[in-house]
């Protein structure tokens, strides 16, 4: 059976991690600006993992 992506190397389930974190630090009133500096993500990236889009 074919893996998907990032499973062998647990890489998922690390991005799945810091997305958890993001989320917790944006609704502990962490501005979107901050999360994307302190993650080295765009504001548009922190925005999609906050508000849950793809």
């Amino acid at each position: 059976m074919k893996k998907v992506w990032a499973e062998k190397t647990g890489t998922r389930h690390y991005i799945a991690e810091r997305n958890i974190e993001i989320k917790k630090q944006y609704y502990e009133c962490k501005k979107c600006e901050e999360l994307a500096m302190e993650y080295h993500l765009s504001l548009a990236s922190i925005r999609k993992i906050v508000y849950g889009n793809k």
